[in-house]
């Protein structure tokens, strides 16, 4: 583990999901995040418990073994900016917005994700795994964080401090 980074993993107990337009007019999903610092690699593949034709095999932060399927569907160039928020029921949500240039070709990609699994690393370190409920185009979220799991995550993504 690089410099004392731990993260708990909740496989199964996460849940991406997301839609092409803001949601709710509330402006959750617009209210502004961090962009990515500057060559930091985020990439989000989907994954597998099982061995695949073509699937890379990896590890979590805990040791646990995960195969790694295709292509990363998003990588660091794709997010516009990332933040946290925590909820009532005391679990972090981070908010993901996409480029628009990036929209279209993940709104694609994320329609057949749903019901998959798909791994967030961070400079090769594989920090999430989550079921996709919905596809997504400009905005994306992961639910069920821990609230300090979820800053440190977006400070190692973006290098600046997460405000909840």
């Amino acid at each position: 583990m690089r410099k004392g980074w731990r993260w708990g993993l909740l496989l199964g107990a996460l849940v991406m999901s997301g839609c092409s337009q803001a949601p709710s007019s509330d402006g959750t999903f617009t209210r502004p995040g961090a962009p990515p610092r500057s060559g930091v690699r985020i990439e989000m593949r989907e994954a597998d418990t099982v061995a695949q034709a073509g699937s890379v095999p990896a590890r979590t932060l805990d040791g646990t073994p995960i195969h790694l399927v295709g292509p990363p569907v998003i990588t660091a160039s794709a997010i516009a900016s990332v933040r946290q928020e925590v909820g009532p029921n005391g679990l972090a949500t981070l908010y993901y917005t996409f480029t628009d240039a990036a929209e279209p070709r993940i709104q694609r990609a994320s329609e057949r994700l749903v019901g998959r699994v798909m791994a967030v690393s961070v400079d090769g370190d594989i920090v999430s795994v989550a079921h996709v409920s919905a596809p997504f185009g400009k905005y994306m979220q992961t639910t069920g964080l821990a609230p300090a799991d979820a800053a440190r995550l977006v400070e190692r993504m973006t290098g600046t401090p997460a405000t909840p």
